[in-house]
């Protein structure tokens, strides 16, 4: 087995997210794009909703109807590009 990584999660997002009455796609959507972007140390990264699809086993209505909700509640920006996908935390 290989080393093992850890993402450091700001104790202020934790609080937040504990309030944020997010159902189960959105939390994991959320959790997800934390992951891929603070967690390897980014502001922004470019997500494909197929890569949170695959990661958080959601449909792909679901991860669509979670960032739509995100970016209500200002938890993520999305930002469609010259077909590509970037999401800010």
């Amino acid at each position: 087995m290989g080393k093992k990584t850890y993402t450091k999660v700001d104790n202020d997002v934790l609080q937040a997210l504990i309030g944020a009455k997010l159902n189960g796609a959105e939390l994991a959507t959320c959790l997800f794009i934390y992951r891929k972007t603070i967690g390897w140390n980014k502001k922004t990264d470019c997500i494909s909703s197929s890569q949170i699809q695959n990661a958080t086993g959601y449909s792909r209505m679901s991860v669509y109807k979670a960032l739509k909700t995100l970016q209500l509640y200002n938890i993520c920006l999305v930002v469609n590009k010259g077909g590509q996908t970037k999401i800010a935390t």
